[in-house]
């Protein structure tokens, strides 16, 4: 339980200041997200959103331990994975697209997850 409001907590805050402050090193002349407190804002509930809700259901009694803990930790994983594809430009993709892509991403890794979390608990 504690494993996954950690996660829930850690890495949206590694997703959505990790990047910028990465790309702000790698890059100095671009502009980063640094500079508007409030879209830090919603970009960390925007990546919080899947794992909180993750972290909410390993209180259920009845959740498989094992099954959670694998699904908390790949939602987490293409969480960063999402928002470093986005600091880094988005490559491939129109600046819309890619904002559209992440308006989206907490349904998707929440779907994703439901799929993960379910296909594990069976096997177990």
């Amino acid at each position: 339980m504690f494993f996954a409001w950690f996660i829930a907590l850690a890495v949206p805050a590694l997703a959505v200041l990790g990047g910028p402050w990465l790309v702000g090193h790698l890059d100095p002349g671009r502009e980063t997200a640094f500079g508007d407190p409030m879209l830090l804002l919603i970009q960390f509930f925007l990546a919080a959103a899947p794992l909180v809700a993750l972290a909410v259901f390993a209180l259920v009694r009845r959740a498989r331990r094992q099954a959670l803990r694998a699904t908390v930790m790949i939602a987490g994983l293409v969480t960063l994975a999402l928002w470093g594809w986005y600091h880094t430009g988005a490559p491939g993709v129109e600046p819309t697209t890619a904002g559209v892509a992440l308006l989206a991403s907490p349904v998707v890794i929440g779907l994703l997850a439901i799929v993960l979390y379910w296909s594990s608990a069976r096997n177990e």
